[in-house]
């Protein structure tokens, strides 16, 4: 996993778009690209909101929350061997429920619960339904699909600067 991104769990991030604020709680890496961050509010008015957005969006404006000794186990390097990387497009199974998809992203948190999204194949005409398991419930059974059989030249798809000129 990129370490500069998991670095910024626990800093105070904004949405250069909409402006919402709040601590880095959390990053995925998509197997097709567009990482995300997950950004959660203060509590206002008794309520506290929390949003996902691509990384391209949020620019870093405070420290936030966490310690460097908070986030020793989180930013360590992983060995390559074990990382939850290597599993991105591999076919993967929930060990509780039996819902068997594709690895399409993994997720870490700023206090654990690191996570994998399997996505399950279409059926009768309805796409497939993606659900975020906890990365202890899962169990790799197969090789599943390989990034070059489903990327694109630029994370995202298609350069529509074009369309817009």
């Amino acid at each position: 996993m990129e370490k500069s991104m998991l670095e910024n769990l626990g800093k105070l991030g904004r949405d250069k778009i909409t402006d919402f604020e709040g601590i880095i709680t959390g990053f995925a890496k998509h197997f097709f690209g567009c990482d995300s961050y997950l950004l959660t509010s203060k509590i206002k008015d008794g309520k506290s909101y929390c949003s996902v957005f691509d990384i391209g969006r949020i620019e870093i404006i405070g420290d936030g929350i966490a310690t460097s000794e908070e986030l020793t186990n989180i930013t360590r390097d992983e060995n390559p061997q074990t990382s939850m990387i290597i599993n991105l497009g591999k076919l993967g199974r929930d060990k509780v429920t039996g819902f068997e998809g594709i690895i399409t992203a993994i997720a870490k948190y700023l206090y654990g619960c690191d996570s994998y999204f399997l996505t399950s194949k279409a059926n009768e005409g309805k796409s497939g339904k993606t659900d975020k398991f906890d990365k202890g419930r899962i169990e790799i059974i197969g090789d599943g699909i390989e990034l070059s059989e489903v990327q694109a030249d630029k994370p995202g798809g298609e350069d529509l600067s074009s369309f817009f000129n």
